[in-house]
């Protein structure tokens, strides 16, 4: 099911248009907003969330965040993709995991899968995706 996922996910993200960064002086034209409405499910109080948040507010209609480890197959109903990241906070005992959403065999949305937080997830529905 899972491969299924990524490539709808990856056809649902095309290729942005334009450079995510102008160089100094140069005026770009603006950039087209896509259609697609996003779930970002990120960590709270995480740099790294708010970061994607700002480039995914930029390109995308709508965006939202929710919880990675509350995250439920029924909150991304209303959007169009689902992004699952979390940031990885080792500690002395940890390698600092997340835990992991709960999502139903059936969880057949478009996601796409980033970081220590898509692979948790992937092993969920078996898929070949693993740690580098």
């Amino acid at each position: 099911m899972l491969p299924m996922l990524l490539s709808i996910a990856f056809a649902s993200f095309a290729v942005i248009p334009g450079s995510l960064a102008s160089p100094a002086g140069r005026q770009d034209a603006p950039r087209e907003v896509l259609p697609q409405r996003v779930l970002y499910a990120g960590s709270p109080d995480c740099e790294r969330s708010r970061q994607f948040m700002a480039l995914l507010g930029e390109h995308f209609a709508a965006v939202e965040f929710t919880d990675y480890s509350g995250f439920t197959g029924a909150a991304a109903d209303g959007f169009d993709v689902v992004v699952l990241d979390a940031d990885v906070r080792p500690t002395e005992r940890s390698i600092g995991l997340p835990r992991r959403p709960e999502l139903a065999d059936d969880y057949d949305r478009a996601t796409v899968l980033i970081g220590a937080g898509g692979v948790i997830v992937a092993e969920r529905f078996e898929s070949k995706l693993d740690w580098l």
